[in-house]
């Protein structure tokens, strides 16, 4: 595994977008990023000219976002925010508003680059009397624009981030595109999908279909930012202390309403509200019952308008679809194993960083 622990350091080196403009990409395959505007300059422009004092009503901007990391209970903590009383949130998670220029993710008809801040509206201007307005887009962990958008306000807004031990992160990931999205090879096992990543190998991993390209860039772009603690320090590095928050997804597990209190007490709403309540869990990784149903009902899914009755629909379906039974090979210890001595460094690092207890992850 020597060898292809050292492709996956290059991959996930130069997968990252904030370092594809570093010349070495080129001789790995990995295009430069090209940006069409500086995002400071953007960000000058829409505090001193269309937002200036007399001239316009502040706009409505989050001052809460939930900003990474996927597969690590983000999807349910939205749920559980969006429940109090005081949260004003978008429709679905996941509003994406701040996506770089060259990300595919941005929203084409709704965006920051096209709508400066006042785009924001849109999505808060039905509960403009909550006082906290939630972004919960965990695609702006590693955009630039996000970042500097949002440190530029006057009052920057509080930054969740959630994090999940990496290894296991992996597994998760691999079992969720497996069963949940159909997008890996049924007969693909965890160590073909690790060294499929380190390996820049796609082939015979990701079902063919439109979107093969954007989703094996996707997943290696996961197993990117998974090495944390090189993304958090371009947001440590222009928010105040204070207003960034990092929480580790084992104790979410460990005790959801507790995790729920604090998180609530950090960014200043009442965290009584969570003391008895309960929490379901949402976005789990499953094993599917029925392939041909769920793939049908997974082609259906970008048709389909994105709000809390469609996801309540869609959790009861794959309560129903789900066998119970996750699947597990004899490949995964030793593969998980690997893995967590490829990301120690950068934990060690992380936990010297954010002064964070990682001792959950050390016990695995």
């Amino acid at each position: 595994m020597a060898s292809a622990c050292a492709g996956l350091a290059d991959q996930l080196y130069f997968s990252s977008s904030h370092l594809r403009d570093d010349p070495r990409a080129a001789a790995r395959g990995i295009a430069p990023v090209h940006p069409e505007c500086d995002v400071g300059d953007a960000i000058m422009l829409e505090r001193t000219e269309r937002f200036a004092p007399g001239t316009a009503s502040a706009p409505l901007v989050p001052n809460v976002v939930l900003a990474g990391v996927r597969k690590c209970g983000t999807t349910s903590i939205f749920d559980w925010l969006s429940a109090h009383p005081t949260v004003a949130t978008s429709p679905a998670k996941g509003t994406e508003f701040l996506m770089d220029r060259d990300s595919p993710y941005l929203d084409r008809e709704l965006n920051y680059h096209q709508h400066g801040l006042a785009g924001y509206e849109h999505y808060f201007r039905d509960e403009r009397h909550k006082p906290i307005r939630l972004d919960a887009s965990t695609r702006y962990f590693d955009q630039e624009t996000a970042r500097t958008v949002l440190a530029g306000f006057d009052s920057p807004p509080h930054v969740i981030f959630v994090l999940r031990e990496p290894a296991a992160r992996g597994l998760s990931l691999f079992r969720y595109e497996k069963n949940n999205r159909r997008t890996i090879a049924p007969r693909a096992t965890f160590s073909d999908f690790v060294h499929g990543v380190s390996g820049g190998r796609s082939t015979g991993l990701v079902l063919p279909d439109a979107r093969t390209d954007r989703v094996w860039r996707e997943i290696v772009q996961e197993f990117a930012h998974s090495r944390y603690v090189d993304y958090l320090l371009s947001w440590k590095a222009l928010f105040p202390a204070e207003r960034v928050h990092v929480y580790l997804f084992e104790d979410l597990q460990r005790d959801g309403r507790g995790f729920m209190q604090t998180l609530a007490r950090d960014i200043g709403i009442d965290p009584a509200f969570y003391r008895d309540r309960r929490l379901a869990a949402r976005n789990p990784s499953v094993s599917i019952r029925s392939p041909t149903i769920h793939r049908v009902v997974r082609g259906l899914v970008p048709a389909i308008p994105k709000n809390r009755l469609t996801r309540a629909v869609y959790d009861q379906y794959l309560r129903i679809q789900d066998s119970g039974t996750a699947e597990r090979s004899p490949d995964e210890q030793p593969m998980l194993a690997e893995l967590r001595r490829y990301y120690r460094s950068y934990n060690e690092r992380l936990a010297s960083e954010f002064a964070l207890d990682l001792s959950p992850w050390q016990a695995r």
